[in-house]
């Protein structure tokens, strides 16, 4: 059986169990799946072999809840066969382990009478089909819901890279200063210590940019009039000017509308950094009412007219709640059996809100991009917190305007730094380390993604990445096989040991470009402002449709990119054809001159002298006279 399983570096096999029956609901209007057969239960994954057809492999973290049910303690049940003496015990059920699994149906295992189980850890034999439900069950939610982070897979995945493709060296804070022009005379800026073992803020990392006129200790009165102590920092300066983009946590003024001078010396020193008469934009990436809403429920709110030459600009971007909600109504409309009424199926699409969610991100992001770029103004960003929405569109905006973030080394750095470095809730996002607070989950990965691969869709060479990367990207953040989303910080991290004890994502990416890379990439320094009208957005059917398996997989190809390929192709031919297309021509004007000689040969025929005419011909012979060479054209 472990033949059938090609084992990960640091996976081991804990449970064997044969003659069980797996069974998955229906998607996609096709017929529930599954059979009897084998199963494997790992410390990553549960393995089910069937009926000779390719293993069914799902990593424990898929997993979302786990139930279990016995024939001994729920005889009133209709799913229990009568039973007797006279039952088969390749049929007689005996007991079930439900699992409900994320974005897609949920799954039910079945033990029958004949079924067995080995402990393969403790080399234990389970003979009893009540004992056997009851240890398939603890395994299972041991792996499901593990006490603590540092019992996920992650942490005994041993997989080894060359040292060039090290994913932990990938993103560097002082190489990513250095190329922004951060650390150069006269930016207006300086890297700040004030972060040293994250005493200032818990989220942010210890190296933060300021302003170069804000000493530390203003910053440290200013962390206290903003939400969670996300004071506003620098993180992304124009390499080739001096508009930036900070990002920061929601002010604190509360119902009262109290002030704090440091902060708004900080907000103004930032604006003072950008030589252009511009005023600093303060992005909300709230909607208005959210945020005059804080200010009585949460004693927080948004800046207010203490800070001068600053504008606020309110998004309207939706919270995590209206995301998950919009989220699930399209996973469950993709994967639900196909409906009569198909003229309907955009309506119904646009009454999910997910493509009405993508646009405000685009909308957003596109808006900073063109303060930045085209009125040469600095932005200020921040949602509620500044960790969800803000890394979403601060990232967005900053591979619109840096054609770096849209290599393949370029993505990693900023993932590494807007999301990883700066903060975000992944354990209470993904459901980490056995949290089960559904009020807290929600896609806002898949939701980024999303908003990368409409912009991939419109400007299908500027990116170097391909969809496979994106769809990797989600897999990975929930399931922790990688060290590189768990724990919410960088202080976490660092005191959990991740970067010693774990592998980084970006190593198993880099060992595999051909997977992950576009083919059609062409580095493009430029600009980007991608369509962010609702009726220029597909549904990312990469997404969405992933569990129609009767549906042919989407292509990651462009027609007018591959038109191009055939034009190029053929002009390749023209030229190798080139020399026999010369050849050809020759061998017709050879053709026209041999007629003409004929032609005289026979006027010649024709005179009076046979001597003279015999005389004419012969010289005309010997003149023509060529070695007996045989000419193949090419047409």
């Amino acid at each position: 059986m472990s033949e059938e399983l090609e084992l990960l570096p640091g996976e081991v096999i804990n449970l064997r169990l044969e003659r069980v029956g797996v069974f998955y609901g229906s998607t996609c209007g096709l017929e529930p799946q599954g059979g009897h057969g084998s199963l494997l239960v790992t410390n990553y994954q549960m393995s089910f072999n069937w009926g000779g057809k390719k293993p069914v492999n799902i990593p424990h973290l898929n997993f979302t809840k786990v139930t279990k049910r016995d024939r001994a303690t729920d005889k009133r049940s209709d799913d229990w066969d009568s039973g007797g003496s006279a039952a088969n015990p390749l049929t007689h059920k005996m007991g079930m382990v439900h699992l409900e699994r994320r974005d897609t149906t949920p799954m039910t295992i079945i033990l029958f009478a004949a079924s067995t189980l080995i402990d393969a850890v403790n080399d234990e034999f389970y003979p009893n089909p009540t004992r056997q439900n009851s240890k398939l069950f603890e395994c299972l939610m041991s792996y499901v819901f593990p006490r603590s982070l540092t019992k996920v897979f992650a942490f005994s995945y041993r997989q080894t890279f060359e040292p060039e493709i090290d994913g932990w060296r990938v993103y560097n804070p002082d190489d990513e200063f250095a190329r922004q022009g951060v650390t150069a005379a006269n930016s207006g800026w300086r890297v700040s210590h004030v972060n040293h073992e994250y005493a200032a803020c818990e989220s942010y990392p210890r190296k933060v940019v300021v302003p170069a006129g804000i000493r530390d200790w203003e910053i440290k009165k200013a962390l206290e009039f903003r939400a969670n102590g996300r004071f506003p920092i620098m993180v992304w300066k124009n390499p080739r000017g001096h508009s930036a983009i900070c990002r920061s946590a929601q002010p604190l003024p509360g119902l009262f509308r109290m002030r704090n001078k440091e902060d708004e010396r900080l907000v103004a020193l930032m604006r003072a950094a950008n030589p252009s008469d511009a005023p600093l934009y303060i992005i909300d990436a709230r909607p208005h009412t959210n945020a005059q809403a804080n200010t009585v429920f949460r004693a927080a709110g948004y800046e207010r007219g203490s800070y001068e030459k600053c504008e606020i600009v309110f998004l309207g971007i939706e919270n995590i709640h209206a995301v998950r909600k919009a989220y699930v109504r399209l996973r469950e409309l993709c994967t639900s059996a196909p409906i009569d009424d198909d003229e309907r199926w955009l309506h119904h699409v646009q009454e999910t809100y997910w493509l009405q969610h993508i646009s405000k991100l685009l909308q957003g992001s596109r808006r900073i991009a063109e303060l930045v770029m085209l009125e040469r103004a600095s932005v200020l960003i921040h949602c509620s917190d500044g960790w969800d929405r803000t890394p979403q569109i601060s990232a967005l905006a900053q591979m619109m305007v840096d054609p770096f973030y849209r290599t393949l080394r370029g993505f990693q750095v900023v993932v590494e730094k807007e999301w990883c470095s700066l903060g975000h809730k992944f354990s209470l996002r993904y459901a980490h380390g056995g949290s089960s607070d559904k009020q807290e989950a929600a896609p806002v990965m898949a939701q980024w993604c999303d908003c990368i691969w409409q912009m991939m869709r419109q400007f299908p060479t500027a990116f170097e990445i391909n969809q496979a990367f994106l769809l990797e990207l989600i897999e990975m953040v929930h399931v922790c096989k990688y060290g590189t989303f768990l724990f919410n910080t960088e202080g976490e991290r660092r005191r959990a040991g991740v970067q010693k004890k774990t592998v980084s994502l970006w190593s198993g990416v880099n060992s595999n470009l051909d997977k992950f890379c576009n083919p059609h990439y062409k580095p493009y320094a430029g600009l980007i402002f991608p369509e962010t009208s609702v009726r220029r957005l597909w549904v990312w059917e990469g997404l969405f449709f992933r569990d129609c398996s009767s549906l042919p997989p989407p292509q990651d190809v462009c027609p007018c990119v591959d038109l191009e390929q055939q034009i190029k192709s053929q002009a390749e031919q023209l030229i190798i054809l080139a020399p026999a297309r010369n050849l050809q021509y020759r061998c017709t004007d050879l053709e026209a001159q041999t007629q003409q000689l004929n032609k005289a040969l026979q006027q010649v025929s024709a005179l009076p002298s046979p001597s003279l005419g015999a005389r004419w011909r012969s010289a005309t012979r010997r003149s023509c006279r060529a070695p007996n060479l045989k000419v193949d054209v090419l047409k």
